[in-house]
């Protein structure tokens, strides 16, 4: 399959796996990290105003600002992709390194340096995360002497 073939494949099954429910390639000959990848695609769905199915992506998005699960998922994904370890250990990892939990299945040594580093990140986007958002709850607000245009999204 040429390279043009393969990203076009690609992007109908991404889009697809949203709404359609049409498939240009084997679903059932995709890797696990793919699978996984269709997992998420198809629990979000589509737009809020569209007719997809799933959560809606304003619903998902609103989701993954408070419980930061879209970085789980990414270093699941970066993880499983560089290593043949077991899907439950990777996951079991990533949330603990993202949660700064300390709890470990006792792969970390045997995971790829990319891998490591993506633990590393996690660490650090956890950590920070989680203390910017009770910084900012412990802080007093200040009436500001403008406003900014609100919006209001389409959930669900």
């Amino acid at each position: 399959m040429r390279t043009i073939d393969k990203v076009l494949s690609s992007f109908f099954a991404s889009v697809s796996a949203r709404t359609a429910g049409f498939n240009s390639l084997d679903i059932g000959a995709l890797s696990h990290e793919s699978w996984a990848l269709h997992y998420f695609l198809m629990f979000i769905g589509g737009g809020s105003a569209g007719t997809a199915g799933g959560v809606k992506v304003g619903t998902f998005l609103i989701l993954v600002l408070v419980l930061g699960a879209g970085m789980v998922v990414l270093g699941t994904l970066v993880i499983l992709r560089s290593t043949d370890l077991p899907t439950d250990q990777v996951i079991f990892e990533v949330i603990s390194a993202f949660g700064t939990v300390g709890l470990s299945t006792g792969i970390t040594t045997d995971l790829p340096p990319t891998g490591q580093i993506m633990l590393t990140i996690l660490m650090y986007v956890g950590r920070v995360g989680t203390i910017t958002l009770a910084a900012s709850l412990a802080m007093g607000h200040v009436r500001a002497a403008y406003r900014y245009p609100e919006e209001h999204p389409i959930v669900g």
